[in-house]
């Protein structure tokens, strides 16, 4: 288990283990998975704010796939906000939850 700390912004960030893509479902199921099993010691991992993605990506903080990221923001029942980490872009959209993308599961400390 590997964990990294973005002191500046209060953040602990899991150094990803399962490199799977998701549904939003899934993501969150996966959130509890780590909570369940006290990930880095802690069973408060959650899947991450918009904002939050944004900064992780801004920062180039931790090494992520040139791909799409959950947020935890719904735009409605059905749909749920991802961000893209394009390498030529980076695009907050929303799709339907069921469509599959990675997670990146962080904690406020």
């Amino acid at each position: 288990m590997k964990c990294w700390i973005d002191e500046n912004r209060k953040l602990m960030w899991e150094i990803k283990v399962d490199n799977q893509v998701k549904s939003w479902f899934e993501a969150k199921e996966y959130a509890d998975k780590l909570n369940n099993n006290n990930y880095c010691k802690y069973n408060n991992w959650r899947i991450p704010t918009k904002e939050e993605l944004e900064t992780l990506i801004d920062n180039n903080l931790i090494n992520l796939k040139d791909d799409h990221y959950w947020s935890s923001d719904e735009k409605d029942d059905n749909t749920a906000y991802r961000l893209s980490n394009a390498s030529v872009y980076k695009k907050i959209s929303y799709y339907d939850k069921n469509n599959a993308f990675y997670v990146r599961c962080v904690r406020s400390i």
